[in-house]
């Protein structure tokens, strides 16, 4: 089952190629992309009662561990094959085109939402900072870390959950001594802005905004 949703998810970033965010100089062109955004006309009206949140809630934890399997499949596949320097551009490149597959495929909005962030695109707003700082309050407490369902601006069910630092990662988010200096160097190039460094293992690095359009919550 994971291999063919891999497989699905790899054709339909394929027919999508031309949202790709390089530029010819090789530095990352954020308005020139822009995520699937899903709209729904006529959502399915509920009440966001315990047993709402609780369906909502496993159907996103099990969203974002197919977000998280594609992404770390083809990560794998670029380090493996190319290297650390041609995997750099991947985590907001081509997972920006992963998420937009699931979401076309399960009409539902993703987002990967970050304070340091390395894509501008990326960045919190007003109100997933608030919920953020709250895992963070949790995680610095050692408060077991547990998503969220709540309503947005537009009455949609938000699955909202903590992402932590993966030991693999740090490579590229870690500190300059766990960074190599080619890579660091090449982040520079890409990313002027970055700010996404200096993270330690199992530390809070972002959170996933997942978003159900179909439902609107009364």
């Amino acid at each position: 089952m994971k291999k063919l949703l891999y497989t699905i998810i790899i054709l339909t970033i394929a027919l999508s190629s031309c949202n790709n965010q390089t530029t010819k100089s090789g530095k990352i062109k954020t308005e020139a992309y822009r995520p699937v955004e899903i709209v729904v006309d006529n959502p399915t009206v509920i009440e966001l009662n315990d047993s709402t949140k609780e369906a909502l809630f496993t159907r996103a934890k099990w969203l974002a561990k197919q977000i998280k399997f594609a992404y770390k499949e083809e990560l794998h596949k670029v380090v493996t094959e190319q290297g650390m320097l041609e995997a750099i551009g991947f985590c907001n490149e081509r997972a920006m085109e992963i998420s937009d597959s699931l979401s076309v495929v399960h009409q539902i909005n993703i987002k990967r939402a970050a304070l340091k962030n390395r894509n501008p695109l990326n960045a919190m707003t007003e109100k997933e900072t608030k919920i953020y700082k709250d895992f963070v309050i949790g995680w610095l407490n050692k408060a077991p870390m547990k998503g969220r369902i709540m309503a947005n601006e537009l009455n949609q069910p938000v699955y909202y959950n903590v992402i932590m630092m993966q030991r693999f990662c740090l490579k590229c988010h870690g500190n300059s001594e766990e960074v190599n200096p080619e890579v660091a160097q090449k982040i520079k190039e890409l990313y002027p802005i970055d700010r996404a460094t200096d993270f330690t293992i199992m530390q809070p690095r972002g959170m996933w905004a997942i978003t159900f359009p179909e439902y609107s919550v009364k």
